[in-house]
């Protein structure tokens, strides 16, 4: 079986004004969830098979530069609910994790 995974969450978002200079991408999980599974939505009705949680920069570390790692629990429960609030028994979900942004 071949998978279609979705595609840029954070250029979406940009795309549907939602994301101001310096605004947690990942805090929009929180904050506005059904603009998240909305986004989700649309690739899935693109026909995307795999949708990854709107979670790439969710990390304690990463999150430290919005002075937020104390949320990470929280926002990354949020991303999970958002996709899972769009794929329901249709599509599959990944989770994303990206960089921390800091050099070892």
């Amino acid at each position: 079986m071949i998978h279609i995974f979705d595609g840029a969450m954070g250029t979406i978002l940009q795309q549907k004004g939602l994301l101001a200079p310096g605004y947690c991408p990942e805090l929009l999980n929180v904050d506005k969830p059904e603009e998240i599974t909305a986004v989700h939505q649309q690739y899935i009705d693109a026909g995307s098979t795999i949708i990854e949680t709107n979670s790439f920069g969710a990390s304690p570390l990463k999150l430290a530069h919005y002075n937020l790692s104390e949320r990470a629990r929280e926002i990354n429960i949020a991303a999970v609910k958002a996709a899972k609030a769009a794929a329901g028994d249709k599509v599959k979900i990944a989770g994303s994790m990206g960089p921390t942004g800091k050099f070892i």
